[in-house]
This record gives structure tokens, C-alpha cells and sequence, in this order.
């Protein structure tokens, strides 16, 4: 999730969330040497159906923000050949 506001806490994220479904974990980024956010996250849910509905909207509004929901990848797939899950 992308745009989230930098003084959201991983329960804030949470809490949002729980409105779709089971959230099983937040993880928000932070910087390395700042420890301050970096304005996105990864939240798990309980019943992947959920992510795959978010993902799908590609977007919804939290705290007059428009968070960008986009499905996560590995690091090892950074160049894209291996998107495709098996």
C-alpha cells in the first residue's frame, strides 16, 4: 500500500483494514538511518480472496488519502520474470 501518512502505526494500518477482512500482518517501511516511514506498507490478510479484491480496485481512500494497492513481489523477481505465481 502506498500513500499511507508517515505517522500511521502498524495497529492504525490495521485497524483500517480489518473493514475488508482478517489482517494478518503490518509491516510498515521505514528508512535505514531515519527510522521515520517511507510511506507504504505490506499488510497480510487472513483470506488471500481479500488482497486479490484490493489489488484489483488498485486503490482506496483512507483519512482523505488515496492509498495505491499493488500486488507484492519477491526480490528476486525485480525483473520481472518470475510475476507469474505457479
Amino acid at each position: 500500500m502506498g500513500g499511507i501518512a508517515k505517522t500511521a502505526t502498524d495497529d492504525d494500518v490495521a485497524r483500517f483494514f480489518e473493514q475488508y477482512g482478517e489482517v494478518r500482518e503490518v509491516v510498515i517501511v521505514c528508512d535505514r538511518l531515519t527510522r521515520q516511514s517511507r510511506g507504504f506498507c505490506f499488510v497480510s490478510f487472513a483470506q488471500p480472496a481479500i488482497a486479490t479484491l484490493l489489488v484489483q480496485a488498485g486503490s482506496v481512500m483512507w483519512d482523505n488519502r488515496l492509498l495505491l494497492i499493488k500486488q507484492a513481489t519477491s526480490p528476486s523477481s525485480n525483473n520481472g520474470a518470475n510475476d507469474a505465481a505457479t
